[in-house]
């Protein structure tokens, strides 16, 4: 994809602010794939963008896109070559990537118009967790109520339960 003559790297401010909605207006891309496009983006599915300028104004793009179903196998690859306001070339390695409107194609040119939206001038890096403030502390919301022993009832939570709810039956001797 990316020729070895002059080839340095790209921003997010060389690529045009109209390449996205171009595409969208040329190509017949379905609902479902818009919506699991950006489902991809905002997920944060995409990871090692890189992107590059020829010297014939090409911007070539390459980036790595987690799989949804099968984690533990090697992500998909997407390459997409984007001169002034076309799109000269779009694919991936996914089934549907042939297409150049897979949803994977269709999130990682979201992703790059969200982040020029956003006013990023690079593609943003991905923060390590010791980069991030913890979690674990973090609350989890509404908690459930303490409640003495005798007053506890077990019942099953479905609203089509065949059993009466077990009354408790032991005595508080306090």
């Amino acid at each position: 994809m990316v020729s070895n003559v002059n080839v340095e790297s790209a921003r997010l401010q060389d690529l045009s602010h109209d390449f996205y909605a171009n595409y969208m207006k040329k190509e017949s891309v379905s609902l479902k794939s818009k919506q699991q496009g950006y489902k991809y983006f905002s997920e944060g599915y995409f990871h090692d963008v890189s992107m590059f300028k020829e010297e014939n104004s090409l911007i070539s793009i390459s980036a790595k896109s987690y799989r949804s179903q099968r984690k533990s196998e090697k992500p998909h690859a997407l390459h997409l070559g984007v001169q002034n306001v076309d799109i000269k070339y779009a694919n991936c390695t996914c089934q549907a990537g042939a297409s150049a409107s897979c949803s994977h194609i269709i999130g990682l040119m979201q992703a790059l118009h969200e982040w020029q939206l956003m006013g990023f001038t690079e593609v943003p890096s991905q923060l390590s967790c010791t980069s991030m403030p913890q979690q674990w502390g973090v609350p989890r919301g509404d908690k459930i109520e303490c409640v003495s022993v005798p007053e506890l009832n077990i019942v099953n939570p479905k609203p089509d339960r065949k059993r009466k709810p077990i009354q408790n039956s032991l005595v508080d001797c306090r």
